[in-house]
């Protein structure tokens, strides 16, 4: 037997969504179709082979709304003090990065390679924070993460 170990936020959202998923009626289909698909479905009409196009298109709307429900199930209810500590952490890594990169700069020789490597290092942690909170700004604005005392996005 597997034992799924979840995180508070995890937790928290998992219970609503038990609920409600006990409770869909017989008529709802499974996410990811269509309004085409849904139609033939709902009609009983088999489909011909669907084209490449319209396969990759399929899945690539299926990625974007597993996503979403992923997106919200993990982020659930986010707190806006969550949010600046982000944004302080990010830029405390900007600033350690200039001012190294200065402080390497006063030298007459080249940098050493463990200093190019904690350049290095620094410069890829801001990149992936820089990206993950590009990915929590969409969440946001698209309504998947709601946060704490601000209104969804119209």
């Amino acid at each position: 037997m597997a034992i799924a170990l979840l995180s508070l936020r995890q937790a928290q959202r998992a219970e609503p969504q038990l609920k409600a998923a006990l409770n869909l009626d017989g008529d709802r289909l499974e996410p990811g179709l269509t309004a085409r698909e849904r139609m033939e479905k709902r009609e009983g009409i088999t489909p011909g082979p669907m084209t490449a196009r319209q396969y990759v298109q399929k899945l690539s709307n299926r990625l974007r709304e597993q996503s979403r429900e992923q997106m919200a199930w993990a982020l659930g209810r986010v707190e806006t003090q969550e949010l600046d500590r982000l944004v302080h952490q990010m830029a405390k890594l900007k600033g350690r990065y200039a001012t190294l990169l200065l402080e390497y700069a006063q030298g007459d020789r080249p940098m050493r390679p463990n200093a190019v490597a904690e350049l290095k290092g620094l410069r890829e942690q801001i990149a992936e924070m820089e990206h993950g909170f590009e990915m929590l700004k969409e969440a946001i604005l698209e309504g998947t993460a709601e946060v704490i005392g601000v209104r969804a996005a119209d």
